[in-house]
């Protein structure tokens, strides 16, 4: 029964999120979950993991929950993280670029090297998109070449060392960076956000039954609300959660659809391969 919060995994991050998981167990179990691992997942394979048979809670990209994952999870809840572009539930990407690059918003692009830090990535990929589209600008003037880090950091080490021009890293993501490593961005900088799109949820397998998944919100709603954890969420950035309705998650999909039927794809751009 896997349990995982690995969308922030950055190393400094992980004892405070098995700290977190350690005393919300208590709650789970208050509200009637009976079986809980106790340590977390730290998965490689996302797919893989999510896809898992036993599933009981993890956390996924509103991308893939609404496409290449639509009917294999269940929704249980968003969480709301306390950064400083953080609106509810929803949240924005910065448009990074180098100290030195000549860009001053998304429209200056021309023939950019952009890096994606993967396809099923909302805030890496799908909302970068959008606000492609949002320029007016056709696709192949403003992106050269596409590059597919497999992750927000590296596409920020990349952007460091040259190889890209632009990346456009989720809110949060940031946020901690910032916080324990501000040395991955050192000599960047922001040339806008993207618009807000719904941030990422908490997901169980398809196995749980629904009063498992009630059990699921009461424990972590209780949790978030519990004084003696305020000071670890502090850390975490957590402040609450909400159970949003349907309508939100089809939002997702229909910007995804309407952003790709009008030809902004940068993953169809030619691919930009770099070596270590």
């Amino acid at each position: 029964m896997p349990v995982s919060f690995a969308m922030y995994n950055q190393a400094p991050l992980l004892p405070l999120w098995q700290a977190w998981w350690q005393a919300v167990m208590s709650y789970m179990h208050a509200a009637g979950v009976s079986k809980l691992p106790d340590q977390l997942s730290w998965p490689e394979d996302y797919m893989a993991h999510w896809r898992h048979p036993e599933l009981l809670l993890s956390q996924v990209c509103a991308l893939p929950l609404v496409g290449q994952l639509k009917g294999q999870l269940q929704y249980v809840a968003s969480p709301i993280f306390s950064t400083p572009l953080q609106r509810g539930s929803d949240y924005c990407s910065l448009l990074l670029v180098a100290d030195g690059s000549r860009l001053e918003q998304l429209s200056d692009l021309r023939q950019a090297r952009v890096a994606i830090n993967d396809t099923n990535s909302q805030s890496g990929y799908g909302i970068v998109n959008h606000s492609l589209m949002q320029t007016g600008v056709a696709i192949d003037q403003l992106v050269a070449s596409c590059a597919i880090s497999g992750s927000h950091l590296q596409s920020i080490r990349w952007l460091q060392q040259g190889k890209v021009d632009l990346v456009a890293i989720d809110c949060i993501t940031y946020h901690f960076v910032c916080q324990h490593q501000p040395q991955l961005v050192a000599g960047l900088r922001s040339i806008g956000t993207t618009q807000s799109t719904l941030g990422h949820a908490w997901v169980t397998g398809m196995q749980t039954d629904t009063a498992t998944i009630a059990q699921l919100r009461t424990g972590l709603s209780r949790a978030m609300q519990a004084p003696e954890l305020a000071g670890l969420q502090s850390e975490l950035g957590l402040t609450g959660m909400q159970v949003l309705p349907e309508s939100a998650l089809e939002a997702t999909a229909l910007m995804q659809k309407q952003t790709l039927a009008a030809g902004y794809d940068i993953s169809q751009r030619p691919r930009l391969h770099i070596t270590p």
